[in-house]
């Protein structure tokens, strides 16, 4: 079974679903959700990335700042800016660009993170929800990929599905939510 996917138009249906609530916060509370991004060192394909990112954020009602450091910054340091991001009212989300240098430690950086600042759901504390079958704040791309999946109406409980990838960001956290829609999953 062949099936095309117009991926434009689902996003297009997303971003007013988003772009509504966003204008509820506001209306409501007088609150622009405004996103933080750590981005150490320079990476061609992060920038791109975050080019496009905090366009799709901006045509919603999402601000978007960037706090960027040299490759070389210390861990303690970056540690220290997420303590100030986790204790600033006005910072919402707290997104960590990956890569990170491999002088620093991902999993101590993504633990430093507010679990409730967590705009990529890949704190230690959210993915263990996720693991759990709590899916509270859930990895962008595999919520994205779910979204498409439902919109095409597949059927994923007894579904035999290959994910080809196994990183923290797509493959993991996408295995696990189509484990808790009962998919019988192959990870390769």
């Amino acid at each position: 079974m062949t099936l095309i996917v117009d991926g434009r138009k689902i996003a297009n249906e997303i971003k007013k679903e988003i772009s509504s609530e966003i204008k509820e916060l506001e209306s409501r509370y007088g609150l622009t959700p405004t996103i933080a991004t750590i981005i150490i060192g320079d990476n061609k394909e992060s920038e791109l990335y975050l080019k496009l990112r905090d366009k799709a954020s901006s045509e919603v009602g999402i601000k978007s700042k960037h706090y960027r450091f040299p490759e070389e910054i210390s861990e303690r340091e970056i540690v220290e800016v997420i303590d100030n991001l986790n204790s600033d009212r006005d910072i919402h989300g707290i997104m960590l660009q990956q890569p990170i240098p491999k002088h620093l430690s991902l999993y101590n950086l993504l633990s430093r993170i507010d679990p409730k600042k967590d705009v990529e759901g890949l704190t230690p504390y959210n993915l263990g929800r996720l693991m759990m079958g709590e899916e509270n704040i859930i990895p962008c791309t595999p919520l994205a990929v779910l979204k498409i999946l439902e919109y095409m109406k597949v059927k994923l409980e007894g579904a035999n599905i290959v994910t080809i990838n196994h990183s923290i960001i797509v493959g993991k956290p996408l295995s696990i939510l189509l484990l808790n829609r009962n998919a019988i999953v192959t990870v390769c």
